[in-house]
Formats: structure tokens, sequence, C-alpha cells
């Protein structure tokens, strides 16, 4: 498949773009477990787009034998030999080299990853995924950038959660627990195998580790029995294994034993390293072997069997390295065993090109967007008519190849649903939606969401600067988001605004009680005005009346005042009459007294 070149900014990468490189003699595509990620294509200077090939542009080619195009960003040319130029590039995740973050902290895979997109301190287009629940700290004390944060040093996310195998997908990046499959591939001496080379060496292997803990102030390591041996092992080699990072505070011994039999379990600390580098014919591409193709295909991370009876190799092992033709639609090499190189050896030192700007739009509008320039661009395939062993139709079979043994992208839609599969007819099918109300997908766009019930890990928005994390709690808020309308100065200041936040409504709620009691209160209070107002009412109309009374009793009084002062002057004059008639009648008995005693008299001398 000709490789198609794309401008730097391109993120759909659905049309032909600036063009197919139709002229390139050669495009090799090599990946590594966990590494490294390049494109290397030669191409005559006479080409067509020859012109166009430029720094920063981008590449979309095949990657393995599902066909399934991968960005690659280029990032040197080469001067001409004998007409051709040489051209590398890097797989577009490798942008995330120039992408930093701040110091954060993490207590889960899923925060941590999450958490590199929501403390990004520049535009980050990338989305993160995992299938890894593992719970553990996780933080970043210094800014660094993300790629260095996934893999590859100490301390990184690989390092914090153990065992796990990275997926570059376009903008995704997505952390297995294990990537591949044993589908029980045999590569086998005299069958499919036509060159081999073994490699083994003990290098950087150990029976145990001697855990520990330290801090500014305190140090803890194990005070009986210091070394965690692996079960079985020949108990020859330790090494330091520095748990730090797994607690905030001092744990207990037990606490750091339990750790560090948990790590020598999940870790392979004393195997022997064997990397077989191996060429062989793929079967699942011949005619002989096309009923089993899908059993027999071949990917990074798989885990295969290879026997060289001769050469005393027998060895189950894992896909570590594939080196793709994505002219002649094969693997040129694969590459058994353990990895060699990790992250810490693909991350460039280099400062690229400034990150381009991201089209405005809404999410929900891309998403459509991207669907329809798909499906509407979509040519080729074919379209496939399933029965059952009575020879009736019972199953609609979409496919990149006439024959379903073969073919790899695959849409299956019959009675029991529908689903989409990129591994071969069989599945296993991750997009999927089924008769009994079951969806399956790892990334679902939509417009507004109705649900009586959402369970969710970590709700985020669609950039990712503010999430919420449902199983812990924990609040993380974008700087320039508010609370009761101030400006929040960093993340770290969520908690203690949620604390306040919390205070606050617990405050509301006893306010809200008081108000209640209040609002009864002042309801009582109501009645007792009413009942006041009706007796200042009745007592303003008593008051009314005996205003009145009182001004007719004042003018009564005035009347008799003035009736008893005529009647004083009248007895005054009676009594002054009386006196004088008092006076006379004194005067007229004692002239009755003087005339008797004469009369007396006279009558004594008769």
């Amino acid at each position: 498949m000709k490789p198609i070149l794309f401008e730097s900014g391109e993120t759909d990468f659905i049309s032909n773009g600036l063009g197919r490189l139709a002229d390139c003699t050669s495009c090799i595509v090599t990946e590594e477990r966990n590494g490294a990620y390049e494109l290397e294509m030669e191409y005559p200077i006479t080409g067509v787009h020859y012109s166009d090939i430029q720094d920063s542009r981008i590449i979309y080619a095949p990657h393995d034998d599902t066909k399934k195009r991968q960005p690659f960003r280029i990032y040197k040319i080469s001067k001409p030999i004998s007409g051709i130029v040489t051209v590398n590039a890097r797989h577009l995740t490798y942008d995330l080299s120039t992408i930093p973050v701040k110091p954060f902290s993490a207590g889960s895979c899923v925060e941590a990853l999450q958490g590199l997109k929501n403390n990004a301190l520049t535009a980050c287009p990338f989305e993160f995924w995992t299938d890894k629940s593992v719970t553990a700290k996780f933080s970043t004390d210094v800014p660094a950038s993300i790629r260095s944060l996934l893999g590859g040093q100490e301390g990184s996310i690989l390092d914090a959660y153990g065992t796990g195998e990275y997926e570059w997908d376009g903008y995704t990046v997505k952390l297995h627990l294990h990537r591949g499959a044993d589908n029980g591939v045999t590569i086998r001496y005299g069958k499919n195998l036509t060159d081999i080379e073994s490699e083994e060496t003990s290098e950087d292997t150990y029976d145990g580790v001697v855990p520990y803990w330290v801090s500014q102030d305190k140090f803890v390591m194990l005070s009986t029995d210091p070394i965690v041996w692996r079960d079985g092992s020949g108990k020859v080699k330790a090494v330091p294994l520095d748990l730090s990072n797994n607690w905030k505070d001092a744990p207990t011994e037990a606490q750091l034993r339990a750790a560090a039999e948990t790590y020598v379990k999940g870790n392979a600390v004393n195997s022997i390293r064997q990397n077989i580098k191996i060429d062989f014919v793929p079967l699942w591409q011949t005619e002989e072997y096309k009923d089993v193709a899908p059993l027999q295909r071949v990917k990074l991370c798989d885990t295969v069997t290879v026997k060289h009876p001769q050469l005393g190799i027998s060895a189950t092992a894992k896909v570590v390295s594939t080196k793709y033709n994505a002219l002649t639609e094969r693997y040129d090499e694969i590459e058994l065993g353990n990895s060699k190189t990790d992250l810490a050896d693909s991350i460039t030192a280099e400062i690229g090109a400034a990150t381009k700007n991201l089209v405005n739009r809404s999410t929900m509008q891309a998403a459509v967007d991207y669907a329809t320039k798909l499906i509407c661009g979509g040519m080729g395939g074919h379209v496939v008519i399933g029965v059952d062993a009575n020879g009736k139709p019972n199953e609609i079979i979409v496919m990149d190849t006439e024959d379903k043994a073969t073919a790899v992208n695959v849409i299956r839609l019959n009675l029991n649903g529908i689903g989409m599969s990129t591994t071969g007819y069989n599945g296993p099918f991750r997009t999927a939606m089924t008769i009994d109300s079951h969806a399956v997908a790892d990334f679902i766009d939509t417009g507004t969401l109705t649900a009586n019930l959402i369970k969710a890990g970590i709700l985020s928005d669609a950039k990712g600067r503010n999430s919420w994390n449902m199983e812990t709690g924990e609040l993380n808020l974008n700087v320039a988001s508010t609370i009761g309308g101030k400006a929040i100065a960093n993340t770290e200041s969520v908690a203690a605004a949620q604390a306040s936040a919390d205070k606050a409504q617990q405050t509301a709620d006893a306010a809200k009680t008081s108000a209640g009691s209040a609002t009864d209160t002042a309801n009582g209070a109501k009645s007792t005005a009413d009942a006041a107002n009706a007796v200042a009412g009745q007592a303003q109309a008593d008051a009314s009346s005996a205003a009145s009374a009182a001004s007719s009793a004042q003018s009564a009084a005035e009347t008799a005042q003035t009736t008893a002062n005529s009647a004083a002057s009248a007895a005054s004059a009676a009594q002054s009459t009386a006196d004088a008639a008092s006076t006379a009648a004194e005067t007229a008995q004692k002239d009755v007294d003087v005339l008797y005693e004469n009369i007396h008299i006279d009558g004594e001398g008769m």
C-alpha cells in the first residue's frame, strides 16, 4: 500500500491529503514493545510529490498486516544519494515529548493518565485510555514532558503501576495490561521458519529486592529478613527497591513487605532474557492456510512459540519488535523475547515545531464530521450474505477481503446484534451492540445523554481540564474555574474550596432549619399582631366614644360648676339673710323675754 502525505496539522486523515506517494521505493515501519515507533521511506527526487515532502509533515502508512494506517511526522530528510532521499518519521505520539505538564499526583493508573491531559501546560490533542485498574500513588514534583512520564524512567506511570503495554493509535494513547494475545501460533523449523538468531543474557536479572521507604526526616526498611526473595529463587542476587512513592506517610514494615512481595510476583525479576530474531513465511497470507488465517496472524505483543530442534531452541515469548513493509504488505522481520529498548530510548531531546492550533469546534460536531467523512469516503470492501446449515441467509458481513477466513476488518450483522472487529471474522469485537441492549465501545461520542444511572470512574470535560473521580470523590478543576464566583489559583486549592463548600452547605442547612423555626414564630407573631390590631381598633373606637362622652361631661361639669357657683352665691346670700334673721330672732326673743318678765312681775302684783 502506498503511503499518503498530509499537512502537519492534519487530524482526520480521511482524504488523500497532499497526495499518495506512489513513487516511493521502500517504506518500512519499525515498532518495538513500549519503545521506538518509526517509519523510514526512500523516495526518488524525480517522483511525484517529492517537493511536498517537508519537515513536520505527516506520512500516513500501514504499520502491520491489519492494513490500518498510522500517522508519522517527518523529522529528517537526507541529502540525495543516486537520486534517492531517505525520509525518517516518528509516530505522531512523539509530539507528547513537547507537551509539558505541571506537578500533580494521582491515586490510580486511570487518574494518572487523565492527569497528564488535565495538567498539560500547552494544548494537548491526545486522549488516554487504559484497562489497568491498579491503585497506587503516582506523583511528579517538577514539570516534565508527557511522554517521559509514560515510561522509561524512575517514577513514571509504568514504574508506578507495573506491567503494561502501550499501543499508539493516532491521537490516542492506550495502556493495556496485556496488549497482545496467545493464539497458539507456532513458528517451526521446516514449516514456516526461514531464519533465526537467538541471544540469551542474565544481565539485569535478580532474585530478590530490599524494599525501603524514605523521606526527608524518616527512613523505613525491614528490620528482620530485609530481602524479599521470589518464591523458588536461588537467592543469589538482590537489589534495592525504593517504594517511597507508594505512601505519603511512613508505612509499617508489614505494608512494606507486602508491597515488595507484590512487586516480585508481578515482575519477571529473575527470568533469563532471551531474544530470538526470526524471519518466517506469513502462513495466513498463503492459500494453504486461508481457512485458519486468523489463528496464524501475528502482531506486536502477541505470544508465539518458536521451535528449532537442531539449535535446541523451544521458546514461548512475546513479539517485542516488528518491521513491516508497507509496500509488500508483509513483515520483513519479527523479534521475540524481551524488549531491548524502552520509552526512555525513544524520547526525543529536541523541541519540535510549535503545537498547531486545533480546529475550534464542538466535540460532537467533530465526531459527526469524522464519521461522515469516513463512511462517505469509504472505498472498496466486500458485502457477503452469510447462510446457515440449511443455506438460509442469517447474517450480513462487510469485509476488507472476499473471504471471511482472510478478512481483517469485519462488520457482522445478525439476529444477536452488530459487531465490528479489526482482528478477523471471529473477533474479538471491541465495538458491538447486542440484542439484549448491551453496547461495547472504547470511545463513544454523543450529544445529549439521558440516563437513569451512570456508573463512571472519572467524569471529565471535553478538553480534560476539569474532572471528578466518582470512586474517590477527588475533584480537579482548571485554574480558570470559579467557586462561588471567585477564581481558584490552582487545582490544589479545590480540596480547601470543597471543604469550605461543605461547611457552607452545613451552615446553609442549619440556616434553613432556623429559617423554618423563624417562619413558624413569625406566623404566630402575625396572628398575635392581628388580634392586637383588632383590640386596638376596638379600643380606638371606645376611646373615640369616651372622648365624646368626656367632652359632654366636661360641658356638663362646666355648667354644673357655673350653677354651683350661682348656688354658692345664693347660699352665701341666704346665709347672710339667715344670719341676719337669726340675729333678728335673737333680738326678738330677748324682747319677748323682757316682755314676759314684765308681765310676770305685773301679775304678782295683782
